[in-house]
């Protein structure tokens, strides 16, 4: 991939962060958009504990989820399974801006993934979007248990 890809990919993911801000402002938060490696951003209610999510978007509609296991193939660095310490992974859905994503308890999905990768049949993907060749595996969002994930829609809001 080159630079202008790279720029190219980096500016979408800016882009649907604003889609993001509007959605969660509509929803009564504030956001703390100043992420790192363990978050992406913080919601804030009144009255409410913040809330860390991390915030993945795809382009197009499947069925799964890719979840990050090395960021870069080439330094090895974890991906976002091993870095992020968020609350939730808000995984957003989008084809021309948001359209829904699937909330996810982390933490519980994390130990979910773990126990489910050990009795089943698992494949990988490799992208070279981003930070270079990142391997990923997909978890179809049918198998993941309900009280870890939710659809919700963003479009009708």
């Amino acid at each position: 991939m080159n630079r202008e890809e790279v720029n190219k990919y980096f500016e979408f993911e800016k882009s649907m962060n604003t889609y993001m801000d509007k959605y969660y402002k509509n929803l009564g938060f504030s956001i703390d958009w100043d992420g790192n490696k363990e978050y992406d951003c913080i919601l804030h209610k009144e009255n409410k504990s913040p809330v860390k999510v991390e915030l993945k978007y795809r382009k197009k509609i499947y069925n799964d989820i890719l979840v990050e296991v090395i960021q870069d193939m080439k330094t090895n660095h974890p991906g976002w399974l091993y870095t992020s310490n968020s609350r939730y992974l808000h995984y957003v859905i989008c084809t021309k801006k948001p359209e829904y994503y699937y909330s996810l308890k982390f933490k519980l999905f994390k130990k979910w993934f773990f126990e489910h990768i050990k009795s089943n049949k698992v494949s990988f993907i490799i992208s070279k979007k981003g930070w270079g060749l990142t391997l990923n595996m997909p978890i179809s969002v049918f198998k993941i248990p309900d009280n870890i994930i939710k659809k919700i829609d963003i479009i009708s809001r």
